[in-house]
């Protein structure tokens, strides 16, 4: 965990490679990367004060809570990911700008699809937020290929390099750990909590039908 927290409150790693350390630019780096995953939580704790509220059916907003950090960890990477391909190609300023202007589209987003998915309804949380976790997963693969040879190239970007490092292509090893294993322990948790629920209260969805 300690680990993880000093991801988030540190100079990003492409930025160190790149020798940029001024506190001003650090600092909008941090902060830009942090926001990412702020609407993400916002609903994690909306879903939590619902699941607290609930009188039947917690494992709804209790199994939401928990896709919304699976969102907010990939919007985090995505975040990361575009951090290090705009550090290459535009200057400080831009990519400052383009990383805020990504956090807005990233609320915006967030607002629309749960706005979209569950039309007020907070009983259709669950299914918004699994198919925004999986959407983002989909962009954080494209992602990877795209800024592949980026990531190759990134040690010698002032030195000549052949053409076979900017090939792009998959890396399914960082595929997995960074996006399968979150959205598929959310998922096998998902699964228990309803198998729990057909368990518990097997006439539960024909009520609620």
């Amino acid at each position: 965990m300690k680990q993880y927290l000093n991801t988030v409150i540190s100079n990003p790693r492409p930025a160190q490679a790149l020798g940029i350390n001024q506190p001003f630019v650090v600092f909008c780096f941090i902060t830009s990367r942090a926001l990412s995953f702020v609407p993400a939580i916002y609903w994690c704790f909306k879903c939590l004060h619902l699941a607290f509220v609930a009188d039947k059916f917690k494992w709804l907003p209790l199994t939401s809570a928990l896709w919304t950090l699976v969102s907010a960890y990939l919007s985090f990477v995505l975040a990361n990911g575009f951090l290090l391909k705009w550090l290459i190609h535009y200057s400080i300023g831009p990519t400052i700008i383009r990383l805020f202007s990504l956090n807005v589209i990233n609320f915006s987003f967030l607002s629309l699809s749960v706005s979209f998915i569950t039309h007020g309804d907070n009983a259709y949380l669950l299914p918004a937020w699994i198919a925004i976790s999986c959407f983002q997963t989909a962009a954080y693969i494209v992602q990877d290929w795209i800024t592949s040879p980026i990531i190759r190239t990134l040690p010698f970007r002032s030195s000549s390099s052949s053409s076979s490092n900017y090939r792009h292509n998959l890396d399914f090893l960082e595929i997995t750990v960074f996006a399968v294993v979150p959205v598929g322990i959310a998922s096998f948790f998902t699964m228990v909590m309803l198998i729990w629920q057909l368990y518990k209260y097997p006439d539960s969805f024909l009520v609620s039908a």
